[in-house]
């Protein structure tokens, strides 16, 4: 994995044209999908093979925000999108993605307005079809904002999150 420093990637945007600049970018498809909102806007990406899924939220009058995963193959052919809403129907949002053999598994958080707080969320849906396994929520043992930023799982399966309580 490469890491590139902000400072490094302006001053290399100096040192060359634009036109050169773009011949290194090449746009190979664009899909739109959803309806995101204008007060969090946040999205993940995973990819499995020659596919690739990606997470963010969208917006639905009545259930705000949900979580928004959606496949698309190599050629951006959208091959199933599902979506979260949680118990309370507020605001839920999708941080990360991680794929594991033939998994998705994705966290974020919902949003409740009544409590006032946050609970972080767990997804595991199949690699095929989208569909849910199971689904965590964690509220921390103080309540407030308990709020997942990222996942990982090991090769037991077992899936870690990062994120504040």
């Amino acid at each position: 994995m490469q890491t590139f420093k902000l400072l490094l990637v302006g001053s290399l945007s100096l040192l060359f044209s634009n036109s050169f600049a773009q011949t290194l970018i090449n746009k190979v498809w664009e899909q739109q999908t959803g309806h995101p909102t204008v007060s969090f806007d946040h999205i993940a990406s995973a990819r499995a093979g020659s596919e690739v899924i990606i997470v963010g939220n969208t917006y639905h009058l009545g259930e705000q925000e949900n979580f928004l995963i959606t496949k698309y193959n190599t050629s951006g052919t959208l091959l199933w999108q599902k979506e979260y809403n949680s118990l309370t129907g507020d605001r839920d949002f999708g941080m990360d993605v991680y794929i594991k053999g033939s998994y998705v598994y994705v966290t974020g958080f919902s949003w409740d307005s009544v409590a006032n707080d946050a609970d972080m969320v767990t997804l595991k849906l199949t690699l095929d079809s989208g569909n849910l396994v199971w689904s965590a929520i964690y509220a921390g043992s103080w309540g407030g904002y308990d709020a997942a930023a990222g996942l990982v799982v090991d090769n037991s399966g077992n899936v870690y999150v990062a994120g504040t309580e």
